[in-house]
């Protein structure tokens, strides 16, 4: 199996940026309001394209987000220069993780209207979850100039400088968006792991204390302090110290046990977990965990390769071959699940 250190610094936006936006919507209405809404506008014969808008608007409020997809496409079929459709269509493929779609109808909208903030902010991001730092920079740079004192905007900047490995810079903009904002959640977290990879424990810790001061309970908090831990365990074991390493990883596996318990649908949780339970030999539990990781961020190229490994050590070939595969076609070029897929074919 693929042994490495579990914590990297990786720019997850399923589960953090998507979820802030750079201007405020409505908030929720009560659950029957929506549905009278819905069904008044499902029930309206030869609907324009405004109304498919208005659908996907009621539908994304309900988190049905398939409706939602299937409303605005609808709408942008109807009118394809409306930079409104354009831009919630991408946003919506942006949140599923869909990065081609949401970069081919952000670009679209942007190329209609190139100041819009949040076109800027989510082209941006998905250029960063693509792993294309210069590009995310050029449109996160755009939109600092329109909003130099916004933490979210310093926050994106750090995170796609955090990419092109300019790391001064990735602090800077970090650190800048904790001082704009000291309850910015994402800069705490982001502050964190770099001060880990940095191994300024002190100050990685401290990240982790803020984060709990806030919420004792706060998933990201008690999913660092186990990164941590998780960390201490990795390097213990190289160290040739196999009890204190099997500590380390029941205190990881703790701390991953209450983020779960705060957001049973974190995905990294249950990966991470997982894999401190690969560690000490429970591969029962880690079977467990994989799966649900797979559940949550189906994506991962990595989750499927350690399902593919356990299922290979379990001897049920067909499954993982079929983990293995899911790999690939997420990363072609991932060499561990090559070897290993041709190890299982030659059999």
């Amino acid at each position: 199996m693929e042994r490495s250190t579990l914590y990297y610094l990786s720019v997850i936006f399923l589960f953090s940026s998507c979820q802030t936006t750079p201007k405020q919507t409505r908030q929720n209405e009560p659950i029957d309001s929506l549905q009278i809404q819905i069904q008044q506008l499902e029930r309206q014969k030869d609907k324009d394209a405004e109304v498919y808008f208005e659908l996907a608007q009621l539908y994304a409020q309900r988190k049905d987000t398939m409706k939602a997809l299937e409303a605005l496409k609808k709408a942008v079929a109807m009118d394809k220069q409306n930079v409104r459709y354009l831009e919630r269509l991408g946003f919506l493929y942006y949140v599923q993780g869909k990065l081609d779609s949401a970069r081919f109808y952000l670009w679209s909208a942007y190329q209609a209207d190139s100041n819009d903030e949040n076109i800027l902010f989510y082209l941006g991001s998905t250029y960063a979850a693509l792993k294309n730092g210069d590009s995310a920079l050029f449109f996160h740079k755009k939109l600092l100039k329109k909003a130099p004192l916004s933490a979210e905007y310093h926050h994106a900047l750090c995170t796609d400088y955090l990419i092109i490995k300019d790391l001064n810079k990735a602090l800077f903009h970090c650190y800048t968006a904790y001082q704009l904002d000291t309850l910015h959640v994402k800069s705490m977290d982001l502050l964190f792991k770099i001060y880990l990879d940095l191994g300024e424990e002190d100050s990685a810790l401290y990240f982790v204390d803020k984060l709990l001061t806030l919420n004792p309970q706060h998933p990201l908090g008690r999913f660092n302090l186990g990164l941590y831990y998780h960390r201490q365990a990795v390097q213990l074991r190289q160290q040739g110290k196999e009890e204190d390493a099997r500590i380390a990883f029941a205190k990881a596996i703790r701390q991953y046990k209450w983020a779960l318990r705060s957001d049973p649908t974190f995905a990294q949780a249950y990966y991470n977990r997982g894999y401190a339970y690969y560690e000490l030999q429970n591969f029962s539990m880690a079977l467990a965990d994989f799966q649900a990781a797979a559940k949550y961020a189906p994506e991962n190229p990595k989750t499927h390769f350690m399902l593919g490994s356990l299922y290979a050590y379990y001897k049920d070939t067909a499954a993982a071959i079929k983990h293995f595969r899911k790999a690939l076609q997420l990363d072609p070029d991932y060499r561990a699940a090559q070897d290993a897929l041709k190890s299982l074919i030659k059999k």
